[in-house]
């Protein structure tokens, strides 16, 4: 399993420094066609997330965050990486510029039952990783998955890039995350939302994702000096499907 060493920081970013968490089968790579054309004077920490326990991985996060400190910063969390980064923003403190951007993001399960039948599912689909045994394979399939089916809708050359990072990643890694970060692994923070103190929360979900765009219009009713934006023409990965009016 490969984990990132932990980068080495600008003592003074021009413009915000965005902390970036990517999504199941994902990796920091991901963010790249954002980063090539999004503020190319910010400075960007888009870590590939190691495969540990949450409060660990939190406090390899929150390393990360604090050596940002001084300059705007955004926690910006993308579906799995959103649920971590919820969890991370109950733990950070946070300057008047900062912001958090959760993208298809959850607080997770309040029902234990359907916490439970959850973690079943996730074990259920990290054994079929383990048996599959090949990043490519599983791939080929998940990217079928109605969640992440739209993602055709990436521009080349970014969508073969990304296509080309899955099928050579470690899918002992997959299996990991499911088991550690899985929304039926995770405790759920609806009831713990006001807890977050961000001086400005953007949730952000495409227009097809009809769940996720429920879960943000409950989140928002609970996290102080937050909206939502619907991003047009996209489903569970809008900051990829319609990169521009996310921009």
């Amino acid at each position: 399993m490969r984990t990132e060493q932990t980068s080495a920081f600008p003592k003074k970013p021009e413009g915000a420094a965005i902390l970036a968490l990517h999504g199941f089968t994902g990796a920091g790579e991901d963010f790249e066609y954002l980063k090539n054309h999004y503020a190319k004077n910010c400075f960007w920490d888009a870590p590939d997330l190691p495969p540990l326990p949450l409060p660990a991985l939190c406090k390899f996060l929150r390393e990360r965050w604090e050596k940002i400190a001084g300059t705007p910063r955004v926690l910006l969390g993308y579906s799995m990486g959103g649920r971590v980064a919820l969890h991370l923003a109950r733990e950070i403190s946070w300057a008047p510029h900062d912001s958090l951007i959760l993208i298809s993001a959850s607080p997770g399960i309040a029902d234990a039952r359907e916490r439970a039948e959850r973690r079943a599912s996730d074990e259920a689909l990290a054994k079929k990783i383990e048996a599959l045994a090949s990043s490519e394979k599983f791939y080929a399939e998940w990217k079928k998955h109605p969640l992440i089916a739209t993602q055709h809708r990436l521009p080349s050359p970014w969508r073969e890039r990304l296509a080309a990072r899955r099928a050579a990643a470690d899918w002992r890694v997959w299996a990991a995350h499911l088991r550690l970060l899985g929304t039926g692994t995770l405790p759920s923070l609806w009831e713990n939302l006001r807890e977050i103190s961000a001086p400005d929360v953007t949730l952000v979900v495409g227009a097809e994702d009809t769940k996720f765009r429920t879960v943000a219009e409950k989140m928002q009713t609970q996290l102080s000096r937050s909206r939502v934006v619907v991003v047009p023409a996209s489903g569970h990965s809008p900051h990829l499907e319609n990169v521009e009016f996310f921009l």
